[in-house]
This record gives C-alpha cells, structure tokens and sequence, in this order.
C-alpha cells in the first residue's frame, strides 16, 4: 500500500520552473510530471534517471517538501491553539495549559517532524486531535 507525502490530496507547482522545463524533451517531461505524481502518491522511489531532468525533480521535490512542512505544522499549531482554548474555557488545571503552551512554542521554534519526534501522537488529521486536552 502507498503512503502519500502529504494527506490534503494536493501540491503546489511553482511557474518558475518553467524555464528549466523548456529545456527538457517532451519525453522528459512526461517522465519528470510522472515522477512528481509518484512522489507526491508515496512513490518514493521513483526518480527521474537523466540528470538535468533529475536535478529538477530535486527542486520540486524540496518545495512540495517546505509546502508540506507549513501545511501540517499550521493545521498542528491551530489543533493546539484551539485546545489550549478549550482548557481555558473549561477552566483545566494551570499545568494542563502550561503543557499545552510548552508544545506551542516548541512548535514555533521547531519543524513539524522534530515535534512530532518529541511529541508523538499529534496530528492534526487524526482523531486525537479533536479530543479535548491531556487530563492530569
């Protein structure tokens, strides 16, 4: 079974490539488009072998990187927004908001996989998420 790269179903593809892709074959461009699809469907091994048409499939691949990394990490930071929000209206325990503002900073000065290194189990598309926040 395939694991996408990114689970919202969909990529931004820079027009400033365009340049760069005026000089591949029309081959080369089917099997530069075909391999941005299979990365992006979790095809990972996929990868153009020519070297120019490899070069780009390597910048492409780093801005669906970066666009993914602000993606998850801004659904992740609303997710820990909203129930920080939730703890206060509920009037939770100081330490529960404290945790919860201890991961929102964390989330600020860290990429989204070195959080979810040190904080497993949260994400954003998950149903633990919705829950309300961690009882002490």
């Amino acid at each position: 079974m395939k694991q996408r790269t990114t689970s919202k179903g969909t990529f931004i593809l820079y027009s400033g490539i365009e340049d760069m892709v005026d000089l591949l074959t029309d081959e080369q461009k089917g099997k530069l488009f075909a391999a941005v699809l299979d990365y992006v469907n979790g095809h990972l091994e996929s990868e153009p072998e020519e070297p120019f048409t490899k070069g780009l499939f390597t910048t492409i691949r780093k801005d669906i990187e970066q666009n993914n990394e602000k993606y998850f990490k801004a659904g992740l930071m609303k997710s820990l927004k909203r129930r920080r929000a939730v703890a206060l209206e509920k009037h939770k325990p100081e330490t529960e908001i404290d945790y919860l503002d201890e991961k929102i900073e964390y989330l600020q000065d860290h990429t989204y996989e070195r959080f979810m290194q040190k904080y497993p189990g949260e994400d954003p598309e998950s149903s633990n998420s919705e829950k309300e926040p961690y009882e002490f």
